[in-house]
């Protein structure tokens, strides 16, 4: 891993608030996360590789809900994976989230997921198909 750089916004404090730090800690990824997860807003980790290729992973949180993503750069296009909610059966729901709509089977519940995959990200530079299809 050659970058890495933390950002946030926490979009219901008054006035709302954010920043980014680069060569984030875990603890401080997990701070951030939570402030936004707890509110509403946004927490985005991105990464360059070995190969000067960018990842990044995104979390949009409002209301008790989560929209997951992780765009991943290739050699010739941008993969992007999000989590799948396996409770919500086709074609599930839309919704607002940050004034996006998103469909529910996109949205996560469980801010503990939402944890895990962060810290799977920071530590591997990847997120499994367990969590993001």
């Amino acid at each position: 891993m050659t970058y890495l750089n933390l950002s946030w916004t926490v979009a219901t404090r008054f006035p709302p608030y954010g920043g980014n730090v680069d060569n984030p800690n875990l603890m401080t990824i997990a701070e951030k996360l939570l402030a936004s997860l707890h509110s509403s807003g946004t927490v985005t980790l991105e990464m360059e590789d070995e190969n000067e290729r960018s990842k990044s992973l995104q979390v949009r949180a409002e209301n008790g809900m989560y929209f997951l993503s992780l765009g991943i750069e290739t050699e010739t296009d941008w993969i992007v994976r999000t989590y799948r909610n396996p409770d919500v059966k086709p074609p599930g729901d839309m919704l607002d989230i940050l004034g996006d709509r998103w469909n529910t089977q996109a949205i996560c519940r469980d801010s503990e997921i939402v944890m895990a995959v962060f810290e799977e990200f920071f530590k591997t530079g990847d997120v499994s198909r367990k969590y993001l299809i």
